[in-house]
């Protein structure tokens, strides 16, 4: 599957192994890419973010900003209409942006946590 996504997954960071970067997708074009509009926006916590989506089978998998108060969060969104699916706090406040992936089926999301000599990282399945 990570091999040779479907065209409207986006799996992993760059899409492809060999980085990519590009959606083979071609129903936007250079003739209809003026008539795009905002399809639905959705408000994310306050904090530094640095998140790349993972889309699957229609559903966008995201990281949100933690804070000193809160968690960072794990939310899956309907990624045609941006429903809010279900979302997950993570037991962990992380040292960095969490990351979310797909391996073998499921959904993980991995993070640093604290720095230093005593850092590690930690990957929660969901």
């Amino acid at each position: 599957m990570l091999r040779e996504p479907d065209a409207a997954d986006w799996l992993m960071y760059s899409r492809t192994y060999d980085a990519q970067r590009f959606s083979p997708l071609d129903e936007i074009n250079s003739r209809n890419v003026g008539l795009l509009q905002r399809a639905w926006t959705k408000p994310l916590p306050e904090g530094p973010i640095e998140v790349i989506p993972v889309v699957h089978r229609g559903v966008m998998y995201l990281t949100t900003p933690g804070s000193r108060e809160s968690s960072s969060r794990v939310w899956a969104l309907d990624a045609a209409t941006g429903e809010l699916l279900w979302e997950t706090e993570l037991p962990q406040r992380p040292a960095a942006s969490p990351m979310t992936f797909l391996h073998q089926g499921k959904q993980y999301v991995a993070m640093a946590i604290g720095g230093g000599v005593d850092a590690e990282v930690v990957a929660y399945a969901i």
